[in-house]
């Protein structure tokens, strides 16, 4: 190689590596801003009044010193609890209404605010075991104090998914997960929202390990056929973790990442009910 053509070369490469450092960097500093407080991630966008739900407001303390308050939704009826937890880019108040769905079912629903969103405390979010913590001050909670509501069912709304996953690993809990819009490869779900390829990876070895873990536990997966945080693929690799018989995918057609919205609430009910009232 000549000295022009080497020239040439070595440029190419430092360009093309330039490139990518931009945009690891970019990627960086995205991440810390989704991370981090934000006043209007605080702010509750309506209170159960609004669906005429009875409520009592609860504080829990994580083993890391972080304040969890959460909404505890009584159901006379003392059917059983969901424990239900939101996504990243929100509060326990963006899952109102499907915690009302629930409450017309006749269970009671717990519904905590995780760490650096809404009302509970701590200075930056997390998608990975730190929510575990949060799940497990909840949890630890009803079981000392609201058992007599009935036996817990778990449900995550997108990376709410995540931190219940992570969670009931910690705590070994053996209760049923409904999992809507779980993103299973964070890296994926970014490439396919943004349209960029980033060089970088996303270990999500742990949460793979996660689930091995409570592989026995029957689980509800949903899944929109056009959610970019977790495709048809990924859905069938996150179920294929769990080794209950009674565990399955549903994928729901012209759907996006929120299942519980528009036409499809019809479908939604009937495998929620389905789910729900099949034997472990």
């Amino acid at each position: 190689m000549n000295t022009m053509k080497y020239f040439l070369f070595a440029t190419l490469i430092l360009i093309s590596f330039y490139g990518w450092s931009q945009k690891e960097m970019d990627f960086q500093k995205m991440k810390a801003m989704f991370e981090q407080r934000r006043p209007q991630l605080d702010t509750m966008q309506f209170h159960p009044e609004k669906f005429n739900l009875p409520y009592l407001s609860l504080k829990t303390i994580t083993t890391d010193n972080i304040k969890i308050v959460s909404w505890f939704l009584p159901n006379p009826e003392k059917k059983g609890t969901i424990i239900m937890v939101h996504g990243f880019d929100m509060n326990k108040s963006g899952m109102l209404s499907r915690a009302n769905h629930f409450y017309n079912l006749g269970y009671s629903v717990l519904m905590p605010d995780l760490r650096a969103r809404g009302e509970s405390g701590g200075e930056k979010a997390n998608t990975g075991a730190s929510n575990a913590r949060d799940i497990e001050s909840v949890y630890n909670f009803y079981t000392e104090y609201l058992s007599e509501f009935g036996e817990i069912t778990f449900y995550g709304y997108s990376h709410g998914g995540r931190a219940i996953i992570f969670g009931m690993d910690r705590l070994k809990a053996k209760d049923p997960i409904i999992l809507e819009s779980i993103p299973y490869y964070l890296m994926n779900g970014f490439k396919r929202q943004y349209k960029v390829n980033l060089p970088m990876k996303v270990d999500e070895s742990a949460l793979q390990a996660a689930m091995k873990t409570i592989a026995k536990n029957k689980v509800l997966l949903l899944i929109g056929d056009s959610d970019i945080a977790i495709n048809e693929k990924e859905g069938k690799e996150l179920i294929g973790l769990s080794t209950n018989e009674n565990s399955y995918m549903v994928l729901f057609e012209e759907t996006g990442h929120s299942i519980f919205s528009g036409k499809k609430k019809q479908q939604y009910a009937r495998e929620i009910n389905t789910f729900l009232n099949s034997k472990l």
